[in-house]
Parts: structure tokens; C-alpha cells; sequence
């Protein structure tokens, strides 16, 4: 059975949650493109390799990641998916959530 563009993008998105939890930098690089940014609670910026290295020295580590109720765009051949998610750990020895 082929499944539909918005469940594969469902199943992608439910990997990137359990590839986060493992804390494996090499698992969760793979879903994210070189130009990958993040932005901290404190609006700073970080880049793929910064967040990959933090999870790798065992900085950041993850316990949840969940995500919520995902809206699904497709625009031909590519999509947006917007959804609510929860993300808990530990950052530099501090809890989050």
C-alpha cells in the first residue's frame, strides 16, 4: 500500500522525535540539512554542527520529544508541516521542558 505524502511526512516527523530521544547525533543529523538552524529560548542562533556536538559531548540529551497535532501543506514538490511540540532534558546539567 503507497502511503499519501502527509503520512510519510507523519512518520518522518515521529522519527525525528524517537531519533532525539536516543540522543545519537549521527541518527538525528540525518534529518536535518546543512544549513539547519536553531533558535534558544534567549533568541540566539545555532547551526547543525553546534547543536550536533552538543548532543554528541552529552551537553544536551533529550528525555521527551513529542509532536502534536501537525498541519500538513503540500505546494507541489514540497510541504510544510506546523505542529505544537513538547522537548525535555537537559541542557549544560539543567533541566528543560
Amino acid at each position: 500500500m503507497r502511503r499519501t505524502v502527509e503520512e510519510e511526512l507523519i512518520r518522518v516527523t515521529e522519527a525525528w522525535d524517537r531519533a532525539m530521544v536516543s540522543n545519537d547525533p549521527d541518527a538525528i543529523g540525518l534529518f536535518m540539512a546543512a544549513d539547519w538552524t536553531i533558535i534558544g529560548t534567549d533568541g540566539s542562533l545555532g547551526d547543525r554542527a553546534g547543536f550536533l556536538e552538543s548532543v554528541r559531548s552529552g551537553e544536551l540529551t533529550h528525555g521527551v520529544m513529542e509532536t502534536h497535532d501537525p498541519s500538513i501543506r503540500v505546494y507541489g514538490d514540497a510541504a510544510v508541516v506546523i505542529a505544537r511540540g513538547v522537548s525535555g532534558g537537559r541542557y549544560r546539567g539543567e533541566p528543560f521542558h
